[in-house]
Order: structure tokens, then sequence, then C-alpha cells
């Protein structure tokens, strides 16, 4: 039998009612028993009712987390799910009926409490056009900005010059291509 050492001192424990509640639902709970899976759901909703914010989320209070495993008899991770189970059923007949579909506590922690990881969706691929692609783009601009007798900031015009400079370097590249293959052709 579960003995409690509670303090009955409010200032030394604010949460007596609450552990004793706690306890007296842990030592109604029977591992594969249907009635001892809603006990850990009203165990796990009575935690629920006592979160609070901290940096935004709700917590169980940390004392309170502390006591409750001393208590009880029981870990982080079982109360952890326990909590989860009451999170994903708000509500007793909600709680019901996962329990009448799931035939073990183990069970519904693997299958019923588990949320479906999202899918990463797929990126992109990074398309890599054609040279001749990039140039036929480049051309059909040029001549829109040419047809409408577009006006450039002094940005754009840097933009034009540094483009006509890397074409220009591209030009000689080829030149010097051609200069290699026409040598060897000869010798």
């Amino acid at each position: 039998m579960m003995t409690l050492s509670i303090s009955k001192e409010p200032a030394a424990n604010p949460w007596p009612v609450t552990l004793a509640k706690l306890a007296a639902l842990e030592f109604q709970i029977q591992d594969t028993d249907k009635a001892g899976m809603l006990k850990r759901w009203e165990f796990g909703h009575e935690l629920l009712k006592r979160r609070v914010k901290y940096k935004g989320r709700d917590v169980v209070p940390p004392e309170l987390m502390t006591l409750t495993k001393k208590e009880c008899g029981i870990g982080q991770t079982e109360i952890t799910k326990r909590i989860q189970f009451a999170e994903k059923y708000p509500t007793r007949k909600q709680a019901s009926d996962a329990v009448a579909s799931y035939p073990s506590w183990r069970r519904m922690q693997k299958e019923g409490l588990v949320e479906k990881k999202r899918t990463a969706k797929p990126r992109a691929k990074k398309t890599v056009h054609s040279m001749d692609w990039t140039l036929g783009r480049l051309k059909q601009e040029v001549a829109k900005a040419y047809a409408q007798h577009t006006t450039l900031t002094r940005d754009q015009v840097k933009d034009v010059e540094d483009l006509l400079k890397s074409l220009t370097q591209l030009l000689n590249q080829l030149d010097q291509n051609d200069a290699a293959k026409a040598e060897r052709k000869v010798s």
C-alpha cells in the first residue's frame, strides 16, 4: 500500500490535494486494464489543470512534477505520456472512445499518442539553365527594355557594365580556346 508523506503546511507544499488525488489514481491504475487507462487520463487531466505559462508554453510547475514523481513512484516519461493522453483527448468521452480502440496502455502510447510526423516538402530542384537559354532570356530582356525606352538607375547601369565586362571576358576565353584548337589541328 502506498503511503503519502505530504506536508500540511501550505507554504512548504501548495499542492497537497492535487498530490493526494494523483497518488490515489496511481494506486488504482493497472497496466493493461481499460479502467486503468482511463485513470491514466484522469491523472494527466489533473496535471493539465495545474499547468502554468513558462516562456510562452504551458508547463506543469517543476516542483509539482518532482513531488508527483516522488509521491507516485513513476518517471517523467510516464507522466508526460499521461499528460499527452489528456491533451489529445480533452473530454472523458473522447478518452473512453480512445481507450476502446487500444488493447493496452503500451499500444495506446505507441499508436494513439504519437503525432504523425510532418513530411518535409520536397525542395524544388535548382534549375541550371543552359548558356543558350540564359543568353536568349538576356536578349529578350534587353530588347524589351529598349522597346519601352526604359531608363536605368545608376545601380542598373553598373549591373549592365559588369555584365558587359563578364561577357567580354567570356568571349576572350572562347577566342583563346578556338586559337588553341586551331594550333593543335595545324601541328
